[in-house]
């Protein structure tokens, strides 16, 4: 396994008075080696002894090359801006999300540390774990200005990382939630890896649709559909192919793939529990039902596959019904749950199985 590390951010930049590091003010200030471009040019003309900055611009392509890892980014980042300082081997991405701006940052390491440049006199300070790595969590509470930082450290591979934010009010914010969404490959990809695609390719997305397919192996297949709620083919990959007894190579186990913003990355799983019943389409849907489950996906406005029904015979008819994407739809069971079912059963019926292309 490749020990690339992945830093998967669904977020975007800081502004430049905060580009490399937190934002400061007297006694609580970032540290020299983080302070990269805020020297001003009044500094410039006052002091011509000032200590040469150690931060510069680089790219994914450069931190890659330098750190032997590198960042990785989902769909939905913009703006996205890479640095490093050489002299002390830390990398560091800005980013955005949901009004919010972040730094996130990495380096070898032999121990937790603290690596976001925030030196500020903290309001709590919390020993926690992330994804079961020795983490901690710091916040500082000023009058206009509130700060939290987590900090992490994968043992077996020998990194640190860091997360921070700042803003005028953190209330209810936590900014866990935000880094368990960061997935990194230390060469534990296997660990964090969704599908089997993600963790045989080493990858999280792709160029293409030809890109992704090019990472199946042997065995493996493919094939396209055209999903109400997404403009254009998603493309669906199986390592679970099987002889429906036609000649057809089919599954009951696949996983989406979609393309967005020139990118290509998991839209969703379908799934069914009964070979006898291999996964279907028509009408814009994908199908799985058996004799005692049915599942029907579609494609919401996020480009994800979703569930427009669920409901399983086994436990009362319960499941979940929803006639248009944008629906919250609705639980079901017992008499109700019976009616819906058993329409959609005979509705599946008259589906065609996906065929897969295999991989020779």
């Amino acid at each position: 396994m490749n020990k690339k590390i992945m830093l998967i951010a669904m977020t975007m930049i800081f502004s430049l008075s905060t580009l490399f590091g937190c934002g400061a003010k007297e006694e609580n200030t970032i540290s020299e080696d983080a302070e990269a471009e805020s020297l001003t040019s009044e500094n410039d003309a006052s002091d011509s002894t000032q200590v040469a900055n150690p931060w510069r611009e680089s790219s994914e392509e450069e931190i890659g090359q330098i750190m032997g890892a590198g960042f990785y980014l989902v769909d939905g980042a913009e703006n996205t801006r890479f640095s490093i300082n050489e002299e002390q081997k830390i990398a560091q991405m800005d980013f955005e999300l949901d009004g919010l701006k972040y730094t996130a940052r990495f380096k070898a390491a032999n121990q937790l540390e603290d690596i976001s440049g925030c030196n500020y006199e903290w309001t709590s300070e919390e020993d926690c774990e992330l994804r079961g790595y020795a983490a901690q969590e710091k916040r500082y509470l000023g009058s206009d200005e509130n700060v939290d930082v987590i900090i992490w450290f994968i043992d077996e591979a020998k990194y640190v990382f860091s997360l921070s934010t700042s803003a005028p009010d953190l209330d209810g914010f936590d900014i866990t939630a935000v880094a368990e969404s960061l997935v990194w490959d230390t060469g534990l990809l296997e660990d964090y890896a969704e599908n089997f695609l993600e963790e045989q390719s080493g990858k999280f997305d792709f160029k293409s649709y030809d890109e992704a397919i090019s990472c199946l192996e042997k065995g493996q297949g493919y094939a396209y559909a055209d999903v109400d709620g997404y403009d254009g083919k998603i493309l669906l990959v199986s390592d679970q192919l099987y002889d429906n007894g036609s000649g057809k190579m089919v599954s009951i186990n696949v996983v989406a793939l979609r393309e967005k913003d020139g990118v290509v990355d998991m839209a969703g799983y379908a799934d069914g529990t009964d070979k006898d019943y291999p996964l279907s389409y028509g009408d814009g849907e994908l199908w799985s039902c058996g004799k005692d489950e049915c599942s029907v996906y579609f494609m919401n406005n996020n480009n994800s596959l979703i569930y427009k029904a669920e409901i399983s015979a086994d436990a009362d008819y319960y499941g979940f019904y929803r006639e248009k994407p944008s629906d919250d739809g609705e639980e079901l069971s017992g008499d109700k749950g019976k009616e819906v079912f058993e329409k959609l059963q005979k509705e599946g019926a008259n589906k065609k199985p996906v065929e897969f292309t295999v991989v020779e």
